[in-house]
């Protein structure tokens, strides 16, 4: 009796109905109800089956694609099998045997179960250096978006970048433990950007601002680079009984707390090539939970000093007009240039230019300090040669450099440079480092918290400013300036003005704080080596 060849030809409609209908099943009768209880707004229940919906569409073409790949099954001939089918990959734990005819586990191969996108692993989509950038751009501005739309991330301050980012970080993630990378970036412009961020901050250190500041400004200063230290020393105690490299600590110290994100990972590849393995996961994940640290403890520290002590600000405004030191509190530069709508062209030219050369020259010195032995981040350089031309045009007004167009060409490059490091970032190096990386903050909200309230508060004036001022230190020294901000900003709408807290803080948090930390993170990376 002979047996009739069967047709197992499946088309897309076929194996889109087969997805959808494995994907949903008896389910559509539960998780309605479970998905509006975690859910309170219709758009997000709407949204929370939009997403997964989409995914079980890719899965048809997927489906479909592998079986005319011939990659359906690799069963032996048989009687109405006239010829055998060869794998279409070798061996794998997904199946139940090797390779020459073997069945799969399931009857599928792992490459048509694999994640439900459209294109195969080996058809990743690879972007060349304008199409990274344009793409950073997309999710820079959908982290803004998001944030927006999630006030929790606003009340925090958690950076746009770093919600894009870091979206981007965790797709990657789940796309990768189904063996599928669905992207492949040119990093090229990633440690420019951050260079060029890094000599605006040295642009920034200039001498005039400890002037307008007074003798706050430098007590201040001084103190917190002697804590940016301290956090070092804590992060390396802590460390040392799990086992770990001392490195491991300062990257959970004034790398990622004093300096935010964008520090820790400029300094991840040095630490990586010191031995520190996932170094730029850690920075991440250190730098994020510190974030939200500064923005929990900066107002409950301030409000206990208020209140246990009875501290009321003096008789003035009731909210300060909020303080930008290195636009307002220097001398007015005139700017040089064509009339008309091209000065602001020939202004942002020139400091773009400024900030070229310095990156330029500082390659030298960069060079210069690695011939001697001395290990450094590539911005180092950059970053003394640009507070050279700062201080030199403070007194010569040669260039008349603009500080606050230097600054908004440093957060812009600040900004794409986040997005372009997360973007990169393998999370799952994070595996395994979870307990010691909590004991490690857990100790530095510790230190953060003693300092501020019995030794901040004391140096800087035991008043009601200097307490609004230990709220801001908390804010700066665990998470970012705007942290510190938030922090200052909530105490004065209860209490009343803060003029000099609103001065002190921006300075040092902002911009003299960072250049220090660096000096102080390369002696210590240089010391553990």
């Amino acid at each position: 009796m002979s047996h009739p060849e069967l047709d197992r030809a499946i088309g897309p409609w076929q194996a889109t109905a087969m997805v959808v209908g494995t994907m949903i099943g008896a389910s559509i009768f539960v998780q309605p109800s479970i998905v509006i209880g975690h859910v309170p707004s219709l758009p997000g229940v709407f949204a929370a089956s939009l997403a997964p919906g989409t995914l079980t569409l890719c899965g048809g073409p997927r489906f479909w694609a592998g079986t005319r790949a011939g990659c359906w099954d690799c069963r032996p001939p048989s009687p109405v099998r006239k010829t055998g089918q060869a794998c279409c990959r070798p061996p794998s734990p997904v199946r139940e045997r090797g390779p020459g005819g073997e069945a799969l586990r399931g009857g599928l191969p792992r490459r048509v179960v694999s994640w439900a996108v459209p294109f195969p692993r080996d058809r990743m989509l690879k972007l060349d250096l304008v199409q990274t950038v344009a793409f950073a751009g997309v999710v820079l501005f959908a982290g803004y978006a998001i944030r927006n739309r999630i006030r929790v991330l606003a009340r925090y301050n958690i950076p746009a970048p770093v919600v894009g980012g870091l979206l981007v970080a965790v797709g990657t993630l789940v796309a990768r433990r189904f063996g599928v990378v669905p992207f492949a970036f040119d990093t090229t412009l990633q440690a420019p950007l951050m260079t060029a961020f890094f000599t605006g901050i040295g642009f920034a250190a200039s001498l005039t601002l400890l002037k307008v500041g007074g003798p706050h400004v430098a007590r201040f200063f001084l103190l917190a680079t002697v804590v940016a230290v301290a956090q070092n020393v804590v992060g390396i105690a802590v460390a040392l009984p799990f086992g770990l490299d001392p490195l491991f600590g300062v990257l959970a110290g004034s790398v990622t707390l004093t300096g935010g994100p964008a520090t820790g990972l400029a300094f991840a590849p040095l630490f990586e090539e010191a031995g520190v393995a996932g170094a730029a996961s850690i920075a991440v994940a250190a730098a994020m939970a510190g974030i939200v640290a500064g923005g929990v403890l900066g107002g409950p520290i301030g409000t206990a000093l208020i209140e246990r002590r009875g501290l009321r600000p003096r008789p003035g405004p009731a909210r300060p007009a909020p303080v930008v030191p290195v636009a307002a509190d220097l001398p007015a530069r005139s700017a040089e240039g064509p009339e008309g709508d091209d000065r602001r062209s020939f202004v942002l030219l020139k400091n773009v230019v400024a900030i070229l050369v310095a990156m330029w020259a500082g390659a030298w010195v960069s060079r210069g300090f690695t011939a001697l032995g001395i290990t450094l981040p590539a911005y180092i350089g950059a970053m003394l040669v640009a507070a050279t031309i700062r201080n030199l045009d403070d007194r010569t007004r040669a260039i008349r450099l603009s500080p606050q167009v230097i600054d908004d060409i440093g957060s812009g490059a600040l900004s794409l440079f986040i997005v372009l490091a997360l973007m990169t970032l393998d999370l799952g190096r994070l595996a395994g480092l979870a307990l010691p990386l909590l004991a490690v903050l857990v100790a530095q909200v510790a230190l953060i918290a003693a300092v501020g309230y019995w030794i901040v508060h004391r140096t800087m004036g035991r008043d009601y400013e200097s307490a609004v001022i230990t709220s801001g230190f908390c804010g700066f020294m665990l998470g970012t300036t705007a942290n510190a901000m938030a922090n200052m900003e909530s105490l004065v709408e209860r209490y009343g003005a803060a003029p000099r807290a609103f001065l002190v803080v921006p300075i040092v948090g902002a911009f003299l704080i960072d250049f220090t930390n660096a000096i102080i993170i390369t002696v210590f990376l240089n010391a553990a080596r």
